[in-house]
């Protein structure tokens, strides 16, 4: 499987999409995180296999989203920061 960059080929990667604002009021930001995310995914031709979303302050631990995510991940993956 290739996934978040674990494979070779550039074009060949399968991504997850993560986004998050603090408040209800910043909806349309977390929908432009979203499209630029996945536009950015796109000119690269990178699989999206999954888009994650939090309404949730920084301060807040309990990102349902964020540890969802986390638990989808299969176990040996490679975290990749550009």
């Amino acid at each position: 499987m290739n996934f978040l960059g674990l494979s070779r080929d550039k074009s060949d990667k399968e991504v997850l999409i993560y986004a998050r604002v603090s408040s209800s009021r910043q909806k349309d930001d977390l929908k432009r995180q979203i499209a630029s995310l996945e536009n950015y995914a796109r000119e690269r031709n990178w699989r999206i296999t999954g888009v994650y979303k939090d309404i949730a302050s920084g301060l807040n631990d309990g990102r349902k989203d964020l540890f969802r995510m986390i638990s989808d991940l299969p176990t040996n993956v490679i975290f990749h920061f550009p």
